[in-house]
């Protein structure tokens, strides 16, 4: 959406050529008083070299402007590390830093002198960046390349520098953003190679911090810091215009899609679904008077796609009309939120405004089970010790998926057995979570949601005892096993027991069997 970047061969030559697209009227005025990314990367590009820092050589950049306004630019560099095929052209021998890292290791050519040279020259260059004042608001490991032609020792050149500026003094602050920004992707490598990187820098820059093991406590909570707000931009990508999702208008309708399904798809997979009967058809997955759920196959242009479309009905006034107090907005958003916190969940497709109505889009997960129903069906035939095996792998699977969405600041408002679905493939098994209406985000949880979320899901099967609730717990727990574990479970368990209470008495008011006949298989002397 930002730009297009062309690897192409120029009179002999391996050259870079990036175009920088002008998206909008606001880019368009904004190029009046500011310079396009092509002359800010050319700048940039050019004051490196005369600070005799390793760079890309500029060839050439240029503008397309109408009536004052900028529609594009351009700009173009030799490609860094080139060397001559056998056909006498110039191509690129350069690999990004963790990938020259990796590619030593590969070939048994990496030693620890090596890294100590890497890592030293990799201080170097950041603190001669610093020392220069120069701002690059995107320097990480990504944005450092090495010419493989010099190994065992390249020479490490900072490219991407369209967002570079040139302050008179660059704050501790931004000094600590650049330096959290390459340990972030320096760790992928090891530990122990940050640890090098850090030292390097301490000896560079003596005033800096204390020591390299406080610089480190100081870089993790700026990294901290940069997963939050990165998760937090990635999610809010799915409203506006992206790579990935993409904003339409349609008969009417006001959709939020998924790249590449088009309105017409979504459209009519709605259709479809307006005219499935709200009873004795196999498509329909939940009616209600609220919302209604159904399957449906629609031809894509990736050929036939099952997709789960969930209508919202009873809306009322406000939420009707204004989206932000949608549930179907909600459930759009909580989708991509756990899709960029890796929470397996099924991929939201397209938000759909209608009139008075909303629509959610999802794939369908063919094949997957409600947990219960999972485990009712894996347990057929199976008898004592075969049995109680089962029941405690899957219960533990159940519980380090709890403690990855709390761990993750997600917040499930219904978290049933009902919405954790249970997907088996070539892979293994994972879980699933579904039905989002009242999923939200915190940076942390309170040990009153995460308990609500632990009775809610306490509604087990009569054989499922206090026992297995203790096992449970203990591996959601894991290694912080606390001391207040055992006020922990009973809260929990206390917690089952009055909402078994409440829902029998509801029953019993219907006239309908009681479905909790087992309650002292959860009682226990404590």
């Amino acid at each position: 959406m930002v730009r297009s970047v062309y690897h192409l061969q120029a009179d002999g030559f391996t050259i870079f050529l990036k175009k920088y697209h002008s998206r909008s009227i606001v880019d368009k005025l904004k190029s009046l008083v500011a310079p396009s990314r092509a002359v800010t990367e050319w700048t940039a590009m050019n004051r490196l070299i005369d600070f005799r820092i390793p760079t890309a050589v500029p060839v050439i950049f240029g503008e397309t402007r109408r009536s004052g306004l900028l529609v594009d630019s351009f700009f173009a560099a030799l490609a860094i590390g080139s060397k001559k095929n056998n056909r006498g052209e110039e191509v690129e021998d350069a690999l990004q830093f963790n990938s020259i890292v990796a590619w030593m290791k590969r070939r048994e050519i990496w030693t620890d002198e090596i890294g100590d040279n890497l890592y030293g020259d990799l201080a170097e260059l950041i603190t001669r960046l610093h020392r220069h004042s120069v701002k690059h608001g995107d320097f990480h490991v990504g944005n450092i390349v090495a010419p493989r032609t010099e190994i065992p020792r390249p020479t490490l050149h900072v490219i991407d520098l369209h967002t570079v500026k040139f302050p008179s003094s660059l704050s501790r602050r931004f000094r600590l953003l650049n330096l959290a920004k390459l340990v972030e992707g320096i760790r992928y490598n090891s530990p122990e190679e940050v640890k090098i990187f850090l030292e390097k820098y301490i000896s560079l820059n003596p005033d800096f911090a204390e020591s390299a093991a406080a610089l480190e406590k100081e870089i993790m909570q700026s990294i901290r810091r940069l997963d939050r707000r990165r998760i937090g931009s990635r999610t809010r990508r799915c409203l506006a215009r992206s790579t990935e999702f993409s904003p339409a208008r349609k008969d009417g309708c006001l959709l939020n899609l998924r790249r590449p399904f088009t309105p017409e798809e979504i459209l009519g997979a709605i259709a479809v679904h307006d005219g499935i009967p709200r009873q004795g058809d196999d498509r329909l997955i939940y009616p209600s008077n609220k919302n209604k759920v159904t399957v449906v196959t629609q031809e894509t242009s990736r050929g036939p796609t099952k997709l789960c479309v969930k209508e919202y009905r009873k809306l009322g006034f406000p939420a009707a009309w204004i989206p932000s107090l949608s549930e179907a907005r909600r459930s759009w958003i909580a989708g991509r939120g756990l899709e960029v916190r890796l929470i397996d969940t099924p991929q939201t497709v397209a938000w759909v405004r209608k009139g008075g109505r909303h629509y959610l889009v999802t794939r369908f997960i063919d094949g997957a089970e409600k947990l219960f129903s999972y485990a009712a069906r894996s347990m057929e035939g199976m008898e004592g010790a075969e049995r109680a095996a089962f029941l405690r792998t899957l219960a533990g699977e159940a519980a380090r998926f709890m403690r990855r969405l709390h761990d993750s600041g997600v917040r499930h408002g219904d978290m049933s057995e009902q919405n954790l679905l249970v997907k088996e493939d070539e892979g293994g098994r994972s879980l699933c979570l579904i039905d989002l209406d009242t999923v939200g985000f915190r940076r942390r949880l309170c040990e009153s949601r995460i308990v609500k979320n632990l009775i809610q899901l306490g509604h087990l099967p009569a054989e499922i005892d206090v026992i297995q609730k203790a096992r449970f717990l203990e591996v959601y727990l894991g290694e912080s096993r606390a001391p207040e574990f055992r006020g922990l479970l009973r809260r929990i368990n206390n917690g089952i027991l009055e909402r078994m209470a409440a829902k029998r008495m509801r029953y019993a008011k219907r006239g309908e069997p009681d479905p909790h006949p087992f309650p002292s298989r959860l009682k226990r002397n404590w």
